[in-house]
């Protein structure tokens, strides 16, 4: 074997355990960098509605009409009066999922139930947005990193070769000279200036 397909093969192998142990981290850190890119906008989105609500003299029957309307629409907004409560409850936010008839499978998504209180009337508040489907987001960093790979691999065994050739041919060239050399011969053997030590 080589000394350049032994390197090579060396690289090819570091640069597998790489990238194989690159997928899950990849995908944990993409998926709860969505996560939170979500929950901001949800909270975002409830601020706007409660703020909507302060600013005007809605009834219960036009929430109502706009629950409905909503629901119909399917933009994941669920606005509900609540009478007689109390406490109010800690926003949460929680992974949830549903079965989509325009697509016909279960969808993922995240959930905020929030319960506000405006104007002495108290509120619940179900806001939901779509996530990406984790076999999908798998899917796309393993061919993701699959391109990567096979470029990097072209390019490190393109290079390598390249400068394998040029890097060693002061040498090649000594070598040469050498099976030709006399010990008594007074001539010198001609020597390829290299930065190489």
């Amino acid at each position: 074997m080589k000394l350049l397909h032994k390197t090579l093969k060396i690289y090819l192998i570091f640069s597998l355990i790489i990238f194989i142990i690159s997928i899950p981290v990849f995908f944990f850190l993409v998926q709860n960098l969505w996560i939170q890119d979500v929950d901001e906008s949800l909270m975002f989105q409830k601020e706007k509605i409660v703020n909507g609500l302060n600013n005007s003299e809605f009834e219960d029957a036009t929430i109502s009409r706009f629950t409905e309307l909503s629901s119909n629409l399917d933009i994941g907004i669920k606005i509900t009066p609540i009478y007689g409560n109390n406490n109010i409850e800690r926003d949460s936010i929680r992974d949830n999922s549903f079965y989509d008839n325009t697509r016909l499978h279960v969808e993922p998504f995240r959930e905020l139930n929030s319960i506000v209180n405006i104007d002495s009337n108290w509120y619940k508040i179900l806001i939901r947005k779509d996530l990406v489907e984790k076999k999908d987001l798998i899917k796309g960093i393993i061919a993701i990193q699959i391109i990567l790979f096979l470029i990097f691999m072209t390019g490190t065994i393109f290079f390598s070769s390249y400068f394998s050739k040029k890097t060693w041919n002061p040498f090649y060239f000594i070598v040469s000279k050498l099976e030709n050399y006399k010990i008594n011969s007074e001539k010198q053997i001609e020597v390829v200036p290299s930065y190489i030590k």
